[in-house]
């Protein structure tokens, strides 16, 4: 898994991939065609190195074949686990021979399985009640504020539930923390959260209508 790979570990894959293949490309493009070029274009009477050469290049052809075959099997969980990656966790993404650097992002509820795929995190349940009033719907959204600044859901949104067992408006979710520490070292976010997975709201509040008049109200994004 992810995981358990240390720093070296993603350095050596990122360099390989993106700095050691495309170089080994390259050469092996030209070996391909000063071959080819050999064989159609070059007599073997008016030049007597043709077959040492020919021999050589496929030779290292075959050299280069066979160290990409074990280094792509050595590197290959980085292909599978890097796609999980996402801004919320790392502040760079290899390109060849250099990292594009971002800004981290704030976690949604997509990045909650990616953050989990990879193994790099533990997580830890929390509840948030904290400055959070519940206004009530209209006919297509439901408004709540947090402290003053108003907010609105779609009601199509599986994000709100209403239930007996909650007694004031609430979130709840998750917040990760980085296994390996280390891994701060290459761009990864040692804390990761709020997630928020689900915004709770009692029973007795369903169906509560809110008069909405007008005013600036922001989409929350989860």
């Amino acid at each position: 898994m992810t995981g358990e790979k240390s720093v070296n570990e993603w350095l050596s894959a990122e360099n390989y991939l993106y700095n050691v293949t495309p170089v080994l490309f390259i050469i092996g493009a030209f070996v391909l065609f000063l071959m080819i070029f050999l064989l159609l274009y070059v007599k073997k009477k008016e030049f007597k190195l043709k077959m040492p050469l020919l021999v050589g290049g496929l030779v290292m052809l075959a050299g280069m074949t066979f160290y990409l075959n074990i280094a792509n099997t050595k590197h290959g969980w980085y292909r599978r686990e890097n796609v999980n990656v996402t801004s919320a966790m790392r502040d760079r993404q290899k390109k060849i021979f250099g990292y594009n650097y971002q800004h981290y992002t704030p976690p949604k509820l997509f990045d909650k399985a990616r953050i989990e795929a990879t193994g790099l995190y533990d997580s830890q349940p929390l509840t948030n009640s904290e400055g959070i009033t519940y206004v009530g719907e209209t006919e297509h959204l439901y408004y709540f504020k947090i402290y003053k600044k108003l907010y609105n859901i779609s009601k199509n949104a599986d994000f709100v539930v209403f239930t007996e067992e909650t007694v004031e408006p609430r979130f709840i979710g998750f917040n990760y923390t980085l296994k390996d520490k280390a891994l701060t070292e290459i761009g990864f976010k040692e804390e990761i959260g709020p997630l928020y997975t689900e915004f709770q709201l009692p029973k007795s509040m369903e169906n509560q209508i809110y008069d909405h008049r007008g005013g600036k109200t922001e989409v929350f994004e989860y």
